[in-house]
């Protein structure tokens, strides 16, 4: 029996992103089922899984505030550009602080863009210091971004993507996490 995830956290930031790109709220629904998928296969609590959900959804809530034509820009994004649009998380995070969200959802939204290796932004944390539905929603995030054609690149196949990410492991991504995520994928081809 499938758990109903409540809408009113919801509705309002997700119509607010469909409305300001709907490539990124097509992005962020497809992440938000992949997630919660990837936590059913890694045997989380159900509330869990839907917390997973929740944070695909609302991932990227902050790239609202981002201008349309940084977002959807086919050539290379200047160094101011670059900066505001590394803030997302930020702002992400700042807009649903206070609304009701697990800690869960708002550490997993701030710091889905760390690698694990301190590489990533906007704090540079890595390893351990990462939450746990961080390094999830990186990895997820990442090969919905790879698979799926966008301005500025071509979709990579699902192979081509996991070889990518699997050489990204220790670097980008936790090790352990990306051969869970590839054993997934197989599992439900």
């Amino acid at each position: 029996m499938t758990q109903v995830i409540e809408p009113s956290l919801l509705f309002k930031p997700l119509q607010e992103l469909w409305e300001h790109d709907e490539y990124t709220f097509q992005h962020s629904l497809r992440v938000a089922d992949r997630l919660k998928r990837f936590g059913e296969f890694l045997n989380m609590p159900r509330e869990y899984q839907d917390d997973l959900y929740k944070l695909g959804a609302l991932h990227d809530i902050g790239k609202t505030k981002i201008p349309r034509e940084i977002l959807n820009k086919s050539k290379p994004l200047t160094t101011d550009e670059w900066q505001l649009l590394r803030q997302h998380p930020v702002i992400g995070y700042n807009m649903l602080t206070g609304e009701g969200y697990s800690s869960n959802i708002l550490s997993g939204l701030l710091y889905h863009h760390e690698n694990y290796d301190g590489t990533g932004y906007p704090f540079k944390l890595k390893g351990g210091q990462l939450p746990l539905f961080a390094q999830i929603l990186r990895i997820v995030d990442s090969f919905d971004a790879i698979t799926n054609e966008r301005t500025y690149q071509n979709a990579s196949t699902v192979s081509e993507a996991i070889n990518d990410m699997t050489r990204l492991q220790g670097r980008a991504y936790e090790p352990g996490l990306i051969e869970d995520f590839e054993r997934m994928l197989h599992s439900i081809k």
